[in-house]
């Protein structure tokens, strides 16, 4: 029986998670400023900010403060879902130029340090367009980048920074920066 139970806990505890993700992402705007719980916030603002920005397709209707959370999001979900190879190659690589200030600008130099380390692997720039990134990536990757890149996600991983409060803090200095 303790099994059912234990089953039935842990199906319960998911299908919480799962609704409050989806509250998070329905969140009104407005309503995005009550969420208590810090983390919360910052999930809720960062889906916020994707719908308005297109899903970054249209990044530029975003105010300078919220590009940079934007940003450090952005690349924050990409390296802890496929490492920093990942983040460069998949549509998001078109912040590559932006990561390393974005990082500074919230106070997190430990993880500015790290990107800087992981864009500065390639020995060329990084192009914004992803066909010409793509193209550049694939001329350049060796497997002495491939090599930096997964020491700079081991890194990044354990990062000293505390991003979540740093980009907390950063949102509160900025909020008037973030709007509807």
């Amino acid at each position: 029986m303790s099994g059912f139970l234990s089953r039935l806990r842990m199906k319960m505890q998911a299908k919480r998670s799962v609704e409050s993700f989806y509250s998070l992402m329905e969140a009104d705007f407005d309503d995005i400023w009550d969420i208590e719980v810090n983390n919360n916030l910052l999930v809720a603002l960062s889906l916020w900010l994707s719908k308005k920005s297109d899903y970054g397709e249209n990044i530029e209707c975003l105010s300078e403060a919220e590009r940079v959370f934007y940003t450090v999001t952005i690349l924050e979900q990409e390296v802890n879902n496929g490492g920093f190879e990942q983040f460069f190659y998949n549509d998001s690589g078109s912040l590559s130029g932006a990561v390393v200030s974005s990082y500074s600008a919230i106070g997190a130099e430990t993880a500015a340090e790290i990107c800087a380390k992981a864009i500065n692997s390639f020995p060329v720039g990084i192009p914004e367009n992803r066909i010409e990134r793509d193209e550049v990536l694939d001329s350049v990757f060796t497997d002495e980048i491939s090599s930096i890149l997964q020491q700079c996600d081991t890194e990044f991983y354990s990062c000293a920074d505390d991003l979540v409060e740093l980009s907390y803090r950063y949102i509160m200095a900025n909020r008037a920066m973030f709007t509807r």
